[in-house]
């Protein structure tokens, strides 16, 4: 079961008072922002968990490749929709599935 952040399902948009169990696994990505799959080259869409790693991998995408951050934008997806995707479309690209840094962060502290 992956529960998402309160503050994840508020800024996919749900109301103040919503409770995050049961929600569906809000996603952030930005369409134009691509990896290389290391496997086999091809590409792979990142999607994560919090909406501040997705806004920061674009000040990141902007600083290496040039433009401005205001020309990409970063779009909610569910979870559910994006394995659906993945599922029936054929021409989806492959999906890099990404944890909040704050909790992988959490993890190598509790862990060191």
């Amino acid at each position: 079961v992956i529960v998402p952040s309160k503050q994840a399902v508020l800024q996919a948009g749900a109301p103040p008072n919503t409770n995050p169990v049961g929600q569906q696994v809000p996603m952030f990505a930005c369409l134009e922002i691509m990896e290389e799959n290391e496997d086999d080259g091809s590409a792979k869409l990142p999607l994560f968990m919090a909406l501040e790693d997705a806004n920061d991998a674009v000040k990141s995408a902007v600083g290496e490749d040039g433009g401005k951050v205001e020309d990409f934008d970063v779009v909610c997806l569910s979870l559910s929709g994006a394995i659906e995707q993945l599922a029936t479309i054929p021409e989806t690209p492959g999906f890099h599935f990404i944890p909040p840094s704050k909790s992988m962060k959490y993890i190598s502290d509790y862990l060191s």
